[in-house]
């Protein structure tokens, strides 16, 4: 089993590639539909056919600036994100309880920083999106991106 911990939740990846969440859920970070907060692993994703093989689980910072998110890839290839999304990190305008699609490309990795997103798709191509103030997406400029 893998673990991924944050400051007030916790994550953890079944033998089966399940996740389950667990802890502080005001702004759905946990990916469980809802924003009840949990006392015992509880499935993330939208069915129990949902399987995960990569999950990337921003963080709940001290700094008064919530990034709360997870961005994942499915045992399918294709990729998801939920949670808080501040500045775009989800790939989409709002913020979401449970995992949603981002696209329809096949990806290999993901990965994430301060509010913002990463995945390598499976071409070799390399995407960043979300916030951007010190240009860390590496595009050039020091705009927000809201996706892929």
């Amino acid at each position: 089993m893998g673990l991924a911990k944050k400051t007030l939740t916790s994550q953890a990846r079944g033998n089966r590639k399940f996740y389950f969440g667990w802890g502080f859920n005001n702004v759905s970070r946990l990916g469980v539909g809802d924003l009840l907060s949990k006392s015992s692993p509880t499935i993330q994703g939208t069915s129990l056919l949902q399987t995960w093989n990569k999950v990337y689980v921003g963080k709940f910072t001290t700094t008064g600036i919530n990034s709360s998110w997870s961005i994942a890839i499915d045992s399918r290839g294709l990729l998801y994100s939920w949670g808080i999304n501040s500045s775009g990190q989800l790939g989409r305008p709002i913020n979401r309880s449970s995992p949603v699609q981002i696209g329809t490309s096949s990806w290999t990795a993901v990965a994430g920083g301060f509010q913002h997103s990463l995945a390598l798709r499976q071409d070799g191509l390399l995407f960043a999106w979300g916030y951007n103030t010190n240009g860390q997406l590496g595009d050039g400029t020091v705009l927000f991106r809201q996706s892929p």
